[in-house]
């Protein structure tokens, strides 16, 4: 613990990347945090430089329950995401998050230059953390820091689920003695495209959609094959 100031930048990235659990750990690469509160001791609320490498984000987009949330922007020019859509910030810029609106936020940088921004929260005990584009939810337990849990749905027959289009989600295996049939309708605008998608080892993503769908004269999944993707409406034009 140290009583005398220091450069930010100078102190030590945090050597944890993230304390997501995987898949979305490995989401979190494009980001280095160094943690400046606790430098000095400083346990009522935190503070962190974080430095969002081009096409990085600061963490999943997330709200908090009982935790106050500002940021700073030092450098860089990052883009806000949150319910009201996308906003471009630039140095000298801040934005609050007050704890319990359900305005889920994060930082992205869409940028080919770095971006720097100072971010500080509370430690508030039984703080609740949600993300509404992923399956995912956490809660702070003090002394121990936010303990993470996927969401799990127990769907009986009959119900269904919906899913953003960028919420990581499966189904658990079948250990029951019958079979289980179910219904995936995937929902899409007319001006979507198929675009590749690689694992982290560099093996390509396959959906199964793409395996059924026609070839387009590039050799690539046509979206806009009528057998596999029937329009189900249009909207009439004004």
């Amino acid at each position: 613990m140290s009583h005398k100031p220091i450069l930010a930048q100078d102190a030590a990235p945090r050597t944890k990347k993230s304390l997501y659990p995987e898949p979305f750990a490995s989401r979190m690469e494009g980001r280095t945090k160094r943690v400046l509160g606790d430098l000095f001791g400083l346990s009522n609320f935190g503070v962190n430089m974080t430095t969002l490498h081009p096409g990085g984000q600061s963490a999943l987009r997330h709200a908090h329950s009982k935790q106050d949330e500002f940021v700073f922007v030092v450098s860089g020019h990052p883009t806000l995401l949150d319910d009201q859509g996308s906003t471009p910030l630039s140095p000298g810029m801040c934005v609050g998050f007050k704890a319990g609106t359900g305005n889920a936020h994060c930082l992205i940088n869409e940028t080919a230059e770095e971006a720097v921004y100072l971010e500080v929260g509370d430690r508030s005990a039984g703080d609740e953390v949600s993300y509404p584009d992923d399956d995912l939810i956490a809660r702070f337990v003090e002394g121990l820091g936010y303990e993470f849990k996927p969401v799990v749905i127990d769907l009986k027959r009959g119900q269904f689920s919906l899913h953003h289009c960028r919420s990581i989600h499966g189904s658990h295996p079948n250990r029951s003695e019958r079979p289980r049939i179910a219904l995936a309708v995937h929902l899409q605008d007319d001006a979507n495209r198929y675009r590749p998608a690689a694992h982290r080892d560099g093996r390509p993503v396959v959906l199964f959609n793409d395996r059924i769908a026609r070839r387009n004269s590039a050799g690539e999944p046509d979206y806009q094959d009528d057998q596999v993707f029937p329009v189900l409406w249009r909207q009439e034009e004004m």
